[in-house]
């Protein structure tokens, strides 16, 4: 299915509307502690778990935040609302 200019473009912008719409800011949840500032442990499929920094949220995305692992520079964004309640992730005391 091809789309003309005009269209992309209402679909960006309708897009970016919906991102300014999800909160930018980590909020308190009953069942979720709060993410950012933490240590963690990520368990992958594959069985091994890397510990980790929780550094912030991803703009837009209530539930994705950018973790930066030890001994590795890079940041990477996970769903970790979700991999929190599979038992995929851990708080580190």
């Amino acid at each position: 299915m091809k789309l003309t200019i005009d269209e992309m473009k209402t679909n960006v912008i309708k897009l970016i509307q919906d991102c300014l719409v999800e909160p930018t800011s980590e909020k308190h949840r009953r069942d979720i502690p709060l993410f950012v500032g933490k240590e963690v442990s990520h368990k992958f499929a594959d069985g091994k778990t890397y510990k980790g920094y929780v550094i912030s949220m991803v703009p837009g995305y209530s539930e994705w935040y950018n973790l930066k692992y030890e001994n590795d520079p890079s940041v990477y964004s996970f769903n970790l609302v979700e991999e929190y309640k599979n038992g995929d992730l851990q708080l580190r005391v």
